[in-house]
């Protein structure tokens, strides 16, 4: 009697496992496939950031556009701020990311319109907390902070011996980056005799005026685990930054590289590059407002120091956003 009360109790437990999984599974699906959404139009190198990071824990990825998206199949929409005015399924977890604020003009009327018009995602994320305090979003959405990192490759960047370019210049060329003051050096400035790469993408217009200039090349685009590799055939690294909002206040992912990799940092002078040489222990040789002191002579007999980033690798900043609980609650049988 004993045995076969035992083995019904068994049965009963066993069948109540199996409702209370069936219920759970309908109400939290049990896997995970997330789609990134994106313009295309911005070096967003945290993108495949995140695809390594949620591959290694065997999740699905997809990048995509924000007209795809709908028809993507996918339970979780991540997008890149931007506008986004509407959700496309109302079953699917929602992440807005916030990775810089507005440009100018009219940068502060663009944040506005972004925060009042934007529709309300489940989870946001912030690069720092001055992006986070310039959109003020005054509502009970849960927000992170994840500022960005350096791809372990970087780090593992052979150096080469024979040196191709004197300077290189990696990221964007817009117009808002004003690099024309820059250009300026290497065609008829200081800086005529010296070669330099800028690698970056939507940069015909700007290659064609500088054709006559032989000095100055451009490459790319190019998978960015290649990026380490054109970064070791140059003898110094160029961050030229304007000093005006949000440029100055926004980390630069070039610096975090261009330190990783070990190649001598050349930087405009602003508010978040002192920082981090204050905060890190990195030493740059920083460009006067004029470019006064931008001569070989002086770039050369600069003494250099690289700053330890370990801490900062893309893994390391993605745990410590918070992002990775959140998902958690929203996909309990899925183990990130």
């Amino acid at each position: 009697m004993n045995t076969q009360t035992g083995l019904l109790r068994k049965r009963k437990s066993t069948k109540q496992r199996l409702i209370l999984l069936l219920i759970l599974t309908d109400i939290y699906p049990h896997f995970m496939r997330i789609a990134f959404v994106h313009s295309g139009h911005s070096f967003l190198p945290e993108i495949e950031a995140y695809k390594d990071f949620f591959a290694a824990r065997n999740i699905e990825t997809v990048v995509t556009d924000k007209v795809s998206v709908a028809t993507v199949d996918c339970n979780v929409e991540w997008h890149f701020m931007g506008h986004h005015f509407k959700r496309n399924q109302s079953d699917r977890i929602l992440i807005h990311e916030y990775t810089s604020c507005s440009v100018p003009p009219l940068a502060g009327w663009k944040n506005m319109a972004k925060k009042f018009l934007n529709c309300k995602p489940d989870y946001r994320l912030f690069l720092n907390n001055w992006v986070k305090n310039k959109f003020g979003f005054a509502d009970d959405i849960t927000s992170g902070i994840r500022d960005m990192g350096v791809t372990e490759y970087f780090f593992q960047a052979s150096e080469s011996e024979m040196k191709e370019f004197d300077f290189i210049y990696t990221g964007d060329t817009s117009a808002p980056r004003k690099l024309k003051r820059l250009l300026d050096y290497f065609t008829t400035g200081n800086m005529k005799q010296q070669s330099f790469l800028i690698l970056s993408h939507h940069y015909n217009l700007l290659a064609e005026s500088l054709k006559p200039y032989k000095n100055i090349r451009f490459a790319g685009p190019v998978p960015h685990k290649d990026v380490p590799r054109f970064l070791s055939k140059a003898r110094f690294a160029i961050n030229f930054i304007p000093d005006i909002e949000p440029f100055n206040e926004q980390t630069s992912t070039k610096v975090l590289e261009y330190c990783a990799a070990k190649i001598p940092v050349i930087s405009t002078n602003y508010h978040w590059v002192n920082n981090f040489i204050e905060q890190q222990g990195a030493s740059f040789f920083l460009l006067n407002d004029d470019l006064s002191n931008f001569t070989w002579e002086n770039v050369c007999r600069f003494s250099y120091q690289f700053p330890d980033l370990s801490g900062m690798t893309w893994e390391k900043q993605i745990l410590h956003s918070g992002i990775v609980e959140f998902l958690q609650t929203k996909f309990p049988e899925v183990v990130i």
